[in-house]
């Protein structure tokens, strides 16, 4: 075998198993991106504070002075905001506590944050669960939602994946996005629930029909792949693209295998390509080598070996395999790309 063939040989191997790879960079990806959310839920404002002036301000601090419950937590909530008094998170504390302590569920939640961020008070994860499962009690959504993520993490408190679970659906009940995609991360990892693809696809798709990019990518991962759901390309590309327009790069980087291959639709290389570009601009390394081959063998633009160098090189520093492979070839057979 010639030089020549050797090199077409090895390019017709990347062009061809673009498939195989794909699905390579798919599970990676869902590794990395389908971990449940982890942050808490901060500052809750349930009322509109742009309407308060001047005039309004100074009766809602002598209701508060006097002990009204709504007052207090609106007049933490304008020290939180900065809005028609100097931005202070002491004050915001002192306020929100005095409605925690009557029993309101808003302030209860807030000052829970403020405990687990150290803002107006000092840090204080088991104070911070205390007040979240005040709140929580009193179906607090994000309380509810918090107490999960702190059962979760073992923050605070023992860890615990049932009575994450616990929380999660409680919250997912009430239509909290967040606890509705941490639900289907537990129910499709079997993490303090049996392990059920289905719920975890109904769980994805409540949190994705409510624009959460992160459910979006995963009922499109889960409709190519057929977990807990019928294979359907048409749909993972549908949910893909939501996920997407919205900047997920591993929905990017999936979508632009799936145009690539022509899975789920028409074959097309420049729609592979834009999406691939958008996720390697992004670091996403499976989507950088994507862009490598794409360069390397002239699909989708226009070819080009100096820049299927650059993306295979992003892509191997960040330890892709298959772009140090690739960027191997391509130095040897084009050596002039690699200086």
């Amino acid at each position: 075998m010639s030089k020549l063939d050797s090199f077409n040989s090895s390019v017709g191997g990347i062009q061809m198993n673009v498939a195989r790879q794909a699905l390579i960079i798919l599970l990676t990806q869902l590794l990395l991106s389908m971990f449940p959310v982890s942050h808490v839920v901060g500052i809750i404002s349930h009322r509109n504070e742009e309407n308060i002036s001047g005039n309004h301000l100074a009766e809602l601090r002598k209701k508060a002075e006097r002990g009204n419950a709504d007052s207090q937590y609106d007049l933490g909530i304008m020290y939180v905001l900065g809005k028609k008094v100097p931005r202070d998170y002491w004050k915001a504390a002192m306020w929100f506590r005095k409605a925690a302590e009557q029993g309101h569920a808003y302030a209860q939640s807030n000052l829970g944050y403020m405990c687990m961020r150290g803002e107006g008070v000092p840090q204080d994860y088991k104070k911070g669960t205390m007040w979240f499962r005040k709140a929580a009690g009193q179906g607090n959504v994000h309380a509810q939602f918090n107490l999960g993520n702190m059962y979760r993490k073992g923050e605070g408190l023992a860890q615990d994946s049932k009575k994450a679970v616990m929380w999660f659906r409680k919250a997912a009940e009430q239509g909290d996005i967040h606890a509705q995609f941490n639900l289907g991360c537990m129910c499709r990892k079997g993490e303090g629930v049996a392990q059920d693809f289905k719920q975890a696809v109904i769980w994805f798709r409540k949190a994705a029909e409510q624009g959460s990019a992160s459910a979006q990518y995963a009922l499109g991962r889960s409709y190519q792949i057929g977990e807990g759901a019928a294979q359907n390309y048409k749909e993972a590309v549908m949910w893909y693209k939501k996920a997407a327009e919205q900047g997920d790069s591993g929905a990017q980087n999936n979508l632009g295998v799936l145009y690539h291959t022509g899975e789920g639709g028409s074959q097309n290389f420049k729609e592979a390509a834009k999406w691939y570009k958008k996720a390697a601009e992004q670091g996403h390394c499976g989507a950088q080598n994507n862009l490598g081959v794409m360069y390397h063998i002239g699909e989708g633009v226009s070819q080009n070996y100096k820049e299927a160098a650059k993306w295979y090189t992003k892509a191997a520093e960040n330890g892709d395999e298959d772009a140090q492979r690739n960027l191997e070839i391509l130095c040897n057979e084009i050596p002039f790309s690699c200086r």
